[in-house]
C-alpha cells in the first residue's frame, strides 16, 4: 500500500511509480486537511488538488486510488506500507503508523555530483579523530533527508560531546517547493546570490532552532557536510560556535577568512 503525498508530479515521481508498479496495489492520497494538521505551514496553493491527482494516477495506470482518512488507520496499520521520505510523510508515520512495517523511498532528483562546482579544501587542517568522524557521519545521514537537487547538506551541532541538534537544507514552505516553482538561482552561477533561494540552509535551521528553544551555542562545535556559505558564516560567528568541521567544499570559500578572523577554528574531516 502506498500512502502518497504528491503536491507536484515530476520525473522523480514518474520514475518511482514506473519502478514500483508491481508492488503497489492501492494508493491513498493525503488530503490538504490532514496536511495542515501534520505541518506548521499551510498546503501550498500550487499543489495539485487531490481530485486531479486521482485522475493523473489513473492515466498512469493506477485506478485503485482513495483519499486517506483517519478512519483507515487501524486497517492500514496491519499492512506493509510504502511512504515517500518527505516531511509530511515522516510526520504521518510518527503520528499514525509508528509501529507499522514501512519501506521508505525518495522521489527527489539529484544532480550528478561531478557537475557541481566545488572549491578545493585540502589546504585546511584535517581531523581524523574518531569522535569527529562519528559526528560527520551523523551529518551525512541527516543530509539524505534533503530534497534539494543541487546539494544535500546535513549538519550536527555538539557541545560537551552532547548533540544539541541536527538539520538538513530543505525547501520552504515545503520540501517540494523547488519542484513546484523552480528557483531564481537556477539562472545564476553556482554560489552567486545565495539569498535568492527558497531553501533554508542546514546551519541556518540549526541556529534558528536553538534560538527558538533557548539553547546556547556558545562554545559549541558545528559538523557540516559542506563548507558554509558567507551568510551562514556570519550566523555561525554570532551564534558563539567556536569550531566548524566540514568535509566537502562549497561553490566559494570566501567565508574562510571571515570565520578565521572571528576566532572560529576550521578543520576538514575527510570521509
Amino acid at each position: 500500500m502506498l500512502i502518497l503525498h504528491a503536491p507536484v508530479i515530476h520525473t522523480g515521481y514518474l520514475n518511482f511509480l514506473a519502478k514500483e508498479k508491481e508492488k503497489i496495489s492501492r494508493i491513498y492520497l493525503i488530503p490538504n486537511a490532514l496536511i495542515e494538521s501534520l505541518s506548521s505551514t499551510k498546503p501550498d496553493i500550487a499543489a495539485i488538488p487531490v481530485e486531479q491527482m486521482t485522475c493523473l494516477l489513473s492515466i498512469l495506470g493506477y485506478p485503485e486510488v482513495e483519499v486517506f482518512s483517519q478512519k483507515m488507520v487501524k486497517e492500514l496499520a496491519r499492512a506493509p506500507l510504502l511512504l515517500i521520505n518527505d516531511r509530511i510523510s515522516r510526520a504521518l508515520h510518527k503520528v499514525y503508523f509508528p509501529q507499522s512495517d514501512v519501506e521508505w523511498t525518495s522521489v527527489f532528483l539529484r544532480w550528478d555530483a561531478d557537475s557541481i562546482h566545488t572549491e578545493d579544501t585540502h589546504s585546511f587542517p584535517e581531523s581524523r579523530e574518531p569522535f569527529d568522524v562519528e559526528m560527520m557521519l551523523c551529518a551525512y545521514k541527516e543530509s539524505k533527508l534533503s530534497s534539494d537537487w543541487w546539494r544535500q547538506v546535513g549538519a550536527t551541532v555538539v557541545k560537551g560531546n552532547k548533540i544539541l541538534g541536527v538539520a538538513h537544507n530543505e525547501g520552504m514552505p515545503s520540501d517540494h517547493t523547488p519542484y513546484q516553482r523552480g528557483a531564481v538561482r537556477d539562472f545564476l552561477a553556482s554560489g552567486e546570490r545565495p539569498e535568492l533561494v527558497d531553501t533554508i540552509h542546514a546551519e541556518q535551521k540549526l541556529i534558528a532552532q536553538a534560538a527558538r528553544t533557548g539553547t546556547s551555542l556558545y562554545g559549541a562545535s558545528l559538523y557540516i557536510t559542506h563548507f558554509p556559505c558567507p551568510i551562514c558564516a556570519k550566523l555561525i560567528i554570532n551564534s558563539g560556535i567556536l569550531r566548524c568541521y566540514f568535509s566537502e567544499g562549497w561553490s566559494t570559500l570566501a567565508s574562510a577568512d571571515l570565520l578565521k578572523n572571528a576566532g572560529v577554528n576550521l578543520a576538514r574531516v575527510p570521509m
